[in-house]
């Protein structure tokens, strides 16, 4: 349905859609939500959109994004990380205080 709308499918996991849509509007999201909505019956929400976003290599198939390792910046600041140590309760303080200043750097 999204490519159908325009979209380019980067990324998706179970419960989550990385779109792509060249001079995308916030609306053009939020209608695509609307549309899969009333044909699926599930509600859909839109987060946001990134200003960059790193999908993390498979070991076994490097050139392939694992579905749950990511990292990025929202437009809003915001920074979203998934299935690195910064998410991990066991990480010592130091490496995510180390894992989450590269983030920032990366983002300016």
């Amino acid at each position: 349905m999204a490519e159908n709308n325009g979209f380019e499918v980067i990324h998706g996991i179970v419960d989550s859609l990385w779109l792509k849509k060249q001079n995308a509007q916030l609306d053009d999201y939020q209608a695509l939500c609307q549309k899969i909505t009333e044909k699926s019956k599930i509600p859909i929400n839109f987060e946001g959109r990134y200003k960059w976003i790193v999908f993390l290599p498979s070991k076994i198939h490097p050139n392939i994004g694992v579905l749950n390792r990511y990292y990025g910046v929202m437009e809003s600041g915001k920074i979203k990380v998934r299935g690195i140590e910064v998410r991990r309760r066991d990480t010592p303080k130091f490496i995510f205080d180390a894992q989450t200043d590269i983030i920032k750097v990366l983002d300016s």
